[in-house]
């Protein structure tokens, strides 16, 4: 067993943060404090008495500082030695997170590395700082050494164990599979799951089970639920339009097999890129719907389309659908069945080759008809919707980023009070939605979500 792993690993990350922060906050207060003693000797006094007070109330507020910073490195010693005690750990955790830089491991970079998470680490240099990267072409890792100062790394375990590392940011699908998650579960690193990680639904469960065991901070890449639009939208419905009643979502997807990947160049694996592709974006669309409505399905029917006709001339082979449609009850616990329902379909049927016409007059990415109202939503930050009143249509350019949004989250999932697990399970009730869509298809029928299911704690990887 590695040495951070088990009950302790936890422990000794937030151990080594929170002596930075007690060095780093002892010394800024004490020159904060100094500051304001000198400038009240320097000041015109009213009265000496008046004086005489707020000198005295500072002095009292330097010295019980004093002894709150070293109550916390006393703390800090004795977690140490005897490990933590039950509600201690949070609570200085959260101390320390006001100034807390995270360094940051990269393993891959995704497709979305130069639009979204690259500017992001750029902008938000305050909060994080890039340590180190490994990926499986040496090449693209260059770039990113001299952009951040960082080292690259020659293995997975080396960046993931070594000490100067703080969390890991998991963004691309590779060989490795979700060998990362579990290391990081191993020596105690918080993980950020980028889109572009395949997980299957039976291997979810075994993650859910272990990340939830090893107590580290896991979130996952839902990027159109912290898009400005998106957040907006909720604003919306909890202030003016009131609860969703239908929801549609429709996504084109311009797929070109000989582009998916890096991966090996068999036509076999492309297909079957593609069709991961195709699973993944119906996820996040499922996720989607469920984080706008704030309920999850209770129950599922889905049709696909597969490909016959091009099979026979194609000279690759292609994945076996090119559409896929589904029709989900999103209904409140209590509510009668259907009182709020989803459509959602996403398909890859119109050739690459016709690019104008995968362009020509694309739907809404989101309409939802509300109690009050309905909206058109367009990603990342274009928002239409109508009431009683008229037409009213928002441009949200101003908005922070999606990356500044999910990394700003990652942030905060790290350095809160509260240990958040609700990532974990959305990622493993999307991916059992996608496996009922799925089981719903081979069966002709609308089929139940059993949104009690729970991955077996006993089982163990092949």
């Amino acid at each position: 067993m590695p040495r951070g792993c088990g009950k302790w690993s936890h422990a000794r990350h937030v151990a080594a943060c929170r002596r930075r922060w007690s060095t780093e906050q002892h010394r800024s207060g004490e020159r904060a404090i100094d500051a304001v003693l000198e400038h009240g000797r320097g000041c015109p006094t009213v009265g000496s008495e008046v004086n005489c007070r707020l000198m005295n109330v500072v002095t009292l507020l330097q010295r019980w500082f004093c002894v709150c910073v070293r109550a916390v490195q006393l703390a800090i010693n004795w977690e140490e030695c005897c490990g933590p005690t039950r509600g201690t750990t949070s609570i200085l955790f959260h101390l320390e997170s006001i100034s807390m830089k995270l360094r940051l491991g990269l393993v891959g970079l995704s497709r979305e590395w130069t639009n979204r998470h690259l500017p992001a680490l750029r902008l938000l240099q305050d909060r994080f700082e890039v340590r180190g990267v490994y990926t499986s072409i040496p090449s693209r890792a260059e770039a990113v050494v001299r952009e951040f100062h960082a080292q690259r790394f020659e293995g997975l375990h080396a960046l993931i164990k070594d000490p100067r590392i703080d969390a890991v940011l998991v963004l691309e699908e590779s060989w490795w599979g979700t060998l990362p998650i579990r290391v990081a579960c191993a020596y105690g690193k918080a993980v950020y799951c980028g889109a572009d990680v395949h997980i299957e639904p039976d291997v979810a469960a075994l993650l859910r089970a272990e990340i939830g065991q090893s107590g580290i901070a896991f979130m996952a890449e839902f990027p159109r639920r912290y898009a400005p639009a998106t957040l907006r939208l909720k604003e919306l419905i909890a202030t003016r339009l009131g609860a969703p009643t239908m929801l549609f979502c429709h996504r084109r997807l311009a797929v070109d097999p000989a582009a998916i990947g890096n991966g090996p160049s068999s036509g076999h694996h492309r297909a079957e890129a593609i069709t991961r592709r195709l699973d993944r974006e119906i996820m996040e669309l499922i996720d989607w719907c469920c984080f706008v409505s704030g309920t999850r399905p209770r129950s599922i029917q889905a049709v696909e389309h597969p490909i016959m006709e091009r099979q026979a001339t194609s000279p690759q082979p292609l994945p076996p659908t090119d559409y896929f449609a589904l029709s989900l009850d999103l209904s409140a616990e209590g509510a009668p069945h259907c009182s709020t329902i989803a459509q959602i379909s996403c398909g890859s049927y119109i050739p690459s080759q016709w690019e104008e016409a995968i362009a020509y007059r694309p739907p809404a990415a989101l309409q939802v008809r509300c109690e009050k109202g309905i909206v058109f939503l367009d990603l990342p930050s274009s928002l239409v919707w109508f009431d009683e009143a008229g037409r009213h249509q928002e441009s949200l350019e101003s908005e922070l980023s999606i990356g500044q949004q999910l990394l700003t989250m990652f942030h905060r999932s790290i350095t809160s009070l509260v240990r958040k697990t609700s990532d974990l399970d959305d990622v493993f009730y999307a991916l059992l939605a996608m496996q009922t869509a799925r089981q719903s298809i081979a069966e002709g029928r609308r089929l139940a979500l059993a949104l009690d299911a729970m991955p077996n704690k006993h089982a163990t990887y092949e």
